[in-house]
Parts: C-alpha cells; sequence; structure tokens
C-alpha cells in the first residue's frame, strides 16, 4: 500500500513539474478584397493576449478567387517574418496583388491568377495567427477598411474560429 501510494504521488509531482504545453491557432476568414487598387483593403490587427508574454506567428493564404479566371488559388501560404509581439497592433495593407506589413511585402498574383497578373479580381484570403501560448479570437482582434476615400469603408462578413469558438463580423 505504502508503495503505490508513493509511486503515484512521484507521478503526480513528476506531471505537476512538467507541466501543460498549450498551442493555439486562430484563423480569421476574410471574403472579400479585389485587385482594383481603388479598393485597396487595411486590416489593423492587434494581439491582446492577456499575459503580454506571447507573440503571435503571422500568414497570410489566398483561399478562393473570383471564378472568371477559371483558376484555383495556389495555396501557398505566406508567413511574415516578425511576429506580432503581445500587446501591439500593426497594419497589414492589400493593395493590387500585394500584401504588406512594415517588414514584408508578399506578391499574391500567382496565387490569384496563377500566372502572371491581370487585374479586376475579387479573391478571398485567410489570415492565421500561432504561437505556443494560449489565445482566442477574442485576444486576437482584427478590423479591415476599404477604399481609397475618406473615410474608408468598414469591411464585414469575416469570421474567425479558434478550434472551439467560431466569431463573426
Amino acid at each position: 500500500m505504502k508503495k503505490s501510494l508513493l509511486s503515484a504521488l512521484t507521478v503526480l509531482v513528476v506531471v505537476l513539474s512538467v507541466g501543460v504545453v498549450y498551442a493555439a491557432t486562430i484563423t480569421y476568414n476574410m471574403p472579400y478584397f479585389h485587385t482594383d487598387p481603388a479598393s485597396v483593403g487595411y486590416c489593423i490587427i492587434s494581439n491582446s493576449v492577456a499575459d503580454n508574454t506571447t507573440d503571435l506567428t503571422v500568414s497570410f493564404v489566398v483561399s478562393a478567387v473570383g471564378r472568371s479566371l477559371g483558376t484555383k488559388p495556389s495555396g501557398t501560404v505566406h508567413t511574415f517574418t516578425r511576429p506580432l509581439a503581445a500587446q501591439t497592433a500593426k497594419q497589414f495593407t492589400l493593395l493590387g496583388t500585394t500584401i504588406t506589413d512594415d517588414t514584408n511585402t508578399f506578391d499574391l498574383a500567382t496565387d490569384i491568377y496563377g500566372s502572371a497578373a491581370n487585374t479586376g479580381i475579387n479573391f478571398s484570403g485567410r489570415f492565421t495567427f500561432t504561437t505556443s501560448g494560449t489565445a482566442t479570437c477574442k485576444d486576437v482582434l482584427i478590423s479591415c477598411f476599404q477604399g481609397t476615400t475618406t473615410p474608408k469603408r468598414n469591411m464585414v462578413g469575416y469570421s474567425c474560429w479558434d478550434g472551439t469558438n467560431m466569431q463573426s463580423y
């Protein structure tokens, strides 16, 4: 009895000392962008994770394109080199066939068209945020605007999935 109790306590101590490793993936599905430069999109993304140490790796992929081309998106995932640090916000700009933050610019033309650039094509995209910590849709906030007018048009219809919760905006 003493030996089995001691073994159980040893296992409990080992489990408690190792701890639990969490990982989170948050995905925002963005329904509408356009390659026309007059339809430029601006997305302000904030990392509001409360622990003040959770940085997020940011990726973007074209998920669908206007059917007039008869092509499907390439599925290329573009990962930004600088993470979105805890308690900060960053602007991502989608202009024509590019997506830009303060460090990277990715050309999405081959993702959208399958070859050289055209104009006037609508497409959908997906932002993905990953971290080794914990995060939910409520921790990663996005607000997107579109156009060249002042004020910009508020984008709606996007959704967030964090593996447990679905949020629509």
